[in-house]
């Protein structure tokens, strides 16, 4: 019953639920990211800028969004280093430093969790593309 109960308040077409309260935090956090990604290592790097409870925001975002925000996060900056693949000649380690990784390991694991392969291999990709 108390199952019941929580689902019903997490339900979006309740105006008592968490999401529907917080949702103007929640459209904060995402723009905070969408234009900061770069800068943001951890989840507190968030949380503390709009002054929540990290595990609690983090469900929030989590019901609100689909994904964690550490998962949101890393595809943000993902889609911002495939954009400097794509329209740069940076090199591989710039973008990454560009994006806020600082180890390489961590950049060229996160790319291909997100892309599916190497940021050599998608640049190659795309410039192969280009000039057929």
């Amino acid at each position: 019953m108390v199952i019941q109960l929580l689902r019903s308040l997490l339900s979006e077409g309740n105006n008592t639920s968490p999401i529907f309260l917080h949702k103007s935090v929640l459209e904060k956090a995402i723009s905070l990211i969408d234009e900061h990604a770069e800068e943001i290592n951890k989840v507190e790097d968030i949380t503390d800028k709009i002054g929540y409870n990290k595990l609690y925001f983090n469900r929030l975002f989590k019901d609100y969004v689909g994904v964690s925000i550490s998962k949101y996060v890393r595809k943000k900056k993902m889609e911002k280093a495939a954009n400097f693949l794509m329209h740069t000649n940076y090199t591989i380690e710039k973008i990454a430093e560009m994006v806020g990784y600082v180890d390489m390991k961590s950049f060229y694991s996160a790319f291909k969790k997100e892309m599916n392969m190497s940021p050599g291999v998608y640049r190659s990709k795309l410039l192969g593309e280009t000039k057929k």
